[in-house]
């Protein structure tokens, strides 16, 4: 199996070295690069574009947007935070930001590469328990979808918007990406190609009027409950947890 290629950034030295010797000793991973959080480190990553990128979120605009300014250079790259925070506002924040998890500095390091790991693998979106909260709307039910994601998520969100406005396939494919299938998986499962989901992937976004599939997801955890793709074994990160 191909290894991970993670880049690692953190403002304490031994922080991110003690990260690094995390993902090094695990043969999944290829640790690429260690650096602090600077524009530096930004320029490096968009010239290497790892697999992942570790790094830390504190609270602020600078987290915020340095988070913006990783995505906007590796688009295709899976960027995971660590948070000595995990209240839902926080979490919010990062999500926003566009990051594809959230993580808990109190996590077990063998968690912490099994999370990473799910991500990079299967497309598995890693955010706290608390972050259900935001977009539950059993208790609150008079609050917007715009409300409950908030800024940027909340952007272009149509509410007259509906999944009655996909194709069959469409369908298919939204059930699935909500499902936390990467585009590989519904490719295998529905005999067609990656260029074609995307294209789909694309589509049902648009017609919905939301960005990526984060926003997917939390899209149909506010509607309908969200559901969350099984695994065996280890249960720790479900996005509706």
């Amino acid at each position: 199996m191909q290894k991970i290629r993670l880049l690692v950034m953190c403002e304490l030295q031994g922080v991110r070295r003690g990260l690094a010797a995390i993902f090094a000793s695990e043969i999944c991973f290829e640790v690429v690069h260690v650096a602090e959080c600077n524009v530096d480190s930004i320029a490096y990553a968009q010239k290497i574009q790892p697999d992942a990128i570790l790094c830390e979120f504190k609270s602020g605009e600078e987290s915020i947007l340095f988070i913006k300014q990783i995505k906007e250079a590796c688009p295709y790259t899976k960027v995971f935070v660590f948070m000595n925070n995990e209240n839902s506002e926080e979490a919010r924040k990062a999500i926003s930001a566009g990051v594809d998890g959230c993580l808990a500095r109190s996590m077990l390091p063998c968690h912490l590469v099994k999370a990473v790991e799910l991500g990079c693998r299967t497309g598995v979106i890693c955010f706290p328990g608390s972050l259900k909260q935001l977009v539950d709307s059993q208790d609150e039910p008079t609050v917007s979808v715009k409300d409950k994601l908030g800024p940027p998520y909340s952007e272009g969100v149509n509410e007259s918007n509906s999944t009655s406005l996909l194709t069959p396939r469409e369908k298919e494919i939204y059930k699935l990406v909500t499902q936390n299938y990467s585009n590989k998986e519904i490719g295998s499962k529905l005999f067609i190609s990656q260029p074609t989901v995307k294209s789909h992937v694309s589509s049902i976004l648009r017609k919905l009027g939301l960005s990526n599939r984060t926003q997917l997801i939390l899209y149909e955890i506010q509607n309908n409950g969200g559901i969350t793709k099984q695994f065996s074994g280890n249960d720790d990160f479900h996005i509706n947890s």
